[in-house]
């Protein structure tokens, strides 16, 4: 039984629960979208069995019961978020809060065997036995990227993918692909307006995951990779160019309209993506920070510290923690590879790391650490911060980040996925198991992307019709 994430205590017996074409559950939970429930069902019986929720009046067990479940419900003790109990006559799913009573649902999901699909003797089972299970890693986050060539629908799967595989955050990363409200020139003439976007979060906020708003606030200011030299802004735009410092890369801090845009963006992001406890700001790779003749002409180090720690404010205010990434704090004279460091004598940045808010969560992303320990991430824990492990696309680096986070006791891990996600999807699901049970996940890539598939196909009721609307590529070669 192929399950992801492998749950850490799974005990099953040689009987099982049958049913068929129908299936009676008891939903006792608020915030639970019902529909949401009976179309992942739906999917997971190859549309030939139906799940009828009815609800019932203790709505705070966070439980689920099914057919004819008439045992105490489980308890919970200890690290166990989520347990199943089944019976040859029911089953009951327990969780200690709403999302992990989802993560028990989907669990349960993927232990539906098919026995037979002849229309009229419909047949599944699920094995006898009991699941308790919890997380090696609290907080699972991944940044998924949305570019011009991102479809709507391979955002939306990515996102199923990943709430089904128990990720609790995804941070949504617009590289000019979003329209504003704030200027019209921060997004292509093909970007998505705020009406296409919405569903797509509702529905990750409705499966259990927060959506963290992401807008880079230094660095990265063109909204585009910057191998290929696109600007978003500048070439649609010239006359905006004090915005930015002289070769348009990093936002100038110099500027009041700077702050003014920036303000409004976070706003705009924020009502997008609803309520959180988060906010990614960036300031990675911030290489022509204070350049131009206004920022020469200041202290850096000061400018910096309050920027960056009036935006820690500002989101404190706001009930939200900002996650910076941690490179520019990694004097790139001290750090060598395999660890990445970009900080440069002539910013100073590394030598604000001391007076930077300890509101602030630093994210290390580190890709070429491919064994041992990241000791940067150690660095970042020992000076006070709440630190998050970035990994990217190779399993061995993902292993070390994973446990980097673990023995080093950091916050969590925001696995970062960039332009390669389309051809490494498998990353979701590895980084899923190795987050979430570290000791048994599986090792085998072709298996996770067999049942990825599988899951797709699944959360979504008939399928994705249509050759380039299959899998997770439009075409094959």
């Amino acid at each position: 039984m192929n399950i992801i994430p492998r749950p850490q205590e799974i005990k099953l017996k040689e009987t099982a629960f049958s049913f068929g074409a129908h299936l009676d559950c008891t939903l006792f939970c608020d915030h639970i979208d019902e529909t949401l429930l009976s179309r992942l069902f739906r999917g997971f019986t190859h549309a030939t069995s139906r799940l009828a929720v009815a609800h019932g009046k203790e709505t705070t067990l966070n439980a689920i019961t099914f057919g004819d479940y008439h045992e105490q419900v489980i308890e919970l003790s200890g690290e166990v978020e989520y347990a199943i109990h089944i019976t040859e006559q029911g089953a009951c799913i327990r969780g200690d809060n709403r999302v992990s009573l989802l993560h028990g649902y989907y669990t349960f999901l993927q232990m539906i065997e098919t026995d037979s699909l002849e229309e009229g003797r419909e047949q599944f089972s699920v094995p006898c036995g009991d699941v308790k299970d919890w997380s090696d890693v609290d907080f699972r986050g991944i940044d998924l990227c949305i570019f011009s060539e991102t479809p709507l629908s391979f955002l939306q799967k990515a996102i199923r993918l990943c709430a089904f595989y128990k990720f609790t955050h995804v941070a949504l990363n617009f590289w000019g692909t979003l329209r504003y409200d704030a200027m019209e020139e921060l997004s292509w003439e093909h970007a998505y307006t705020k009406e296409e976007i919405r569903p797509v979060i509702e529905e990750a906020r409705a499966m259990g995951l927060e959506i963290i708003p992401m807008l880079n606030h230094l660095g990265h200011a063109a909204q585009a990779r910057d191998r290929y030299g696109k600007h978003v802004v500048l070439d649609q735009n010239p006359k905006l160019a004090l915005l930015f410092e002289e070769d348009g890369w990093t936002w100038c801090l110099s500027n009041p309209e700077t702050h003014k845009l920036l303000r409004k963006m976070r706003e705009e992001l924020m009502e997008l993506c609803g309520e959180g406890e988060y906010f990614s700001l960036g300031f990675d790779e911030a290489y022509s920070f204070a350049s131009c003749p206004k920022c020469r002409k200041k202290n850096k180090q000061e400018l910096f510290l309050h920027y960056i720690n009036g935006l820690a404010e500002e989101l404190k205010e706001k009930g939200r923690r900002g996650i910076i990434w941690g490179d520019m704090f990694l004097d790139k004279e001290k750090w060598q590879l395999p660890i990445w460091a970009t900080g440069r004598k002539e910013h100073g940045i590394y030598t604000c790391l001391d007076k930077l808010s300890r509101d602030l969560i630093i994210a290390d992303w580190q890709y070429e650490i491919k064994e041992g320990i990241a000791e940067s991430t150690g660095f970042f824990v020992e000076n006070g911060f709440d630190t998050l492990v970035s990994p990217w696309d190779t399993v061995e680096n993902i292993d070390v980040m994973t446990n980097t986070c673990i023995e080093k006791k950091a916050k969590g891990i925001l696995t970062t996925t960039w332009d390669t996600l389309p051809e490494r999807l498998w990353l979701i699901g590895y980084v899923a198991g190795k987050a979430w049970n570290s000791s048994h996940y599986s090792t085998e890539l072709d298996d996770i992307m067999v049942k990825s598939a599988e899951v797709l196909r699944k959360t979504r009721e008939n399928g994705y019709t249509g050759y380039h609307n299959a899998g997770w590529k439009p075409n094959e070669v």
